[in-house]
Formats: C-alpha cells, sequence, structure tokens
C-alpha cells in the first residue's frame, strides 16, 4: 500500500523542481504528476501556488538556517575560519550536489518575482535579511576575538558578503563552473576580512 502524500512530501519536491526550472516555469501540474497525486490533493494543502512558493521558501530558509549556524556557530573554530569554511561547503555543495545549476532559492526567487509578487519578494528578502543576521552575528564575534578592527561595521559587512555571493551565484549559472564562487571567496578572505 503507497504511503500518503503529505504537505511536507508536496513542498519537498516543489522545491526541488522550482530550484531548478524557476517559479513560473514550474506548474502545479508537473509538481503534482512528480509525487503522483490528483492535482485536487495539491489544493488541501494550499490555496495558491503563491501560498505553495512562500511554503517553499520557508522550508529553504529553514534547512539553510540550519547549516549556516552548524559552521558558523562552531565555537572550535575562530569566527572568520568559520566564514571562510562555510562558503568552502557552499561550493563543494554547488558543484558535487547542482551541477552549478541551482544558485540560492531566495536569490532566484528575488531575481524572478522581487518586482512582481509583493508577499514573496517580501517574504525573499526576510530571508535574505535572516541570513545577513547570521554573518553579522559571527563578524562581531571575530570582532570581539580581535580578527577584525573594534571600529568594524559589522551590519555593513554581512551585508556586503550577503549581497557579493548573491551575485557570484548569478555569474556561477551561466558559466556552469566554481570560477565566480572562488574568486568571491578569494577576495573576501584576502582583502575584505583582514585586520
Amino acid at each position: 500500500m503507497r504511503r500518503k502524500i503529505n504537505r511536507e512530501d508536496i513542498i519537498k519536491k516543489g522545491l526541488e523542481l522550482i530550484h531548478l526550472n524557476g517559479f513560473n516555469a514550474t506548474g502545479i501540474k508537473e509538481i503534482t504528476d512528480a509525487i503522483s497525486i490528483p492535482k485536487g490533493s495539491f489544493y488541501n494543502h494550499f490555496k495558491s501556488k503563491e501560498e505553495f512558493g512562500l511554503a517553499v521558501l520557508k522550508h529553504y530558509e529553514k534547512g539553510t538556517i540550519q547549516r549556516l549556524e552548524g559552521i558558523l556557530q562552531n565555537s572550535s573554530h575562530l569566527p572568520l575560519s568559520r566564514i571562510r569554511l562555510f562558503f568552502e561547503h557552499l561550493i563543494e555543495r554547488m558543484q558535487e550536489k547542482f551541477e552549478y545549476r541551482y544558485g540560492c532559492l531566495a536569490g532566484n526567487f528575488s531575481s524572478e518575482l522581487g518586482d512582481v509578487n509583493p508577499a514573496i519578494s517580501q517574504a525573499t528578502y526576510d530571508t535574505l535579511e535572516a541570513f545577513k543576521a547570521r554573518f553579522d552575528a559571527c563578524l562581531q564575534e571575530a570582532v570581539a576575538a580581535g580578527e577584525l578592527p573594534a571600529d568594524t561595521d559589522t551590519a555593513g559587512l554581512a551585508e556586503f558578503i550577503t549581497n557579493s555571493w548573491q551575485g557570484a551565484l548569478v555569474k556561477m549559472k551561466p558559466s556552469r563552473n566554481a570560477y565566480p564562487l572562488e574568486v568571491f571567496l578569494k577576495y573576501l578572505m584576502e582583502k575584505v576580512l583582514t585586520h
């Protein structure tokens, strides 16, 4: 007997398809066909595709924050080493799991829907701000540890890191290689995050 498909199953499959193909290019029928449920079952869980997109983004945010915190809060490494380790982890993940095709779902949503869908635009902004806040906290630790000058604007630096990484991901996708990401990390660690 086949197990019942629940809301979480639909979100996970939707995340996979939207992350690869984009929100507008991913139809509800494509999602329901991929997990073998009738279209009506989708609407038992979500009133609209927009509501579904918001749920997918929230699921992505939760998983990414778990990864962020797992590395950026690991006190066995100095704070700036944690930032380097986090981006090395992401670069490896982009290669091995995503073959340089997926980028950041929040960044993808921002590019695709940021100026046309107010609800998703706000949710995307909030997600990117949540990521930025984790960098800010780690940078504050770096200041406290003497790795960065005492007058460092950690919020501004966290904004720069978040924005620059998103830009590197945009360049990565058409180039289908790690070079934009590696350049980002090299200059971040060697030129920006220095005392």
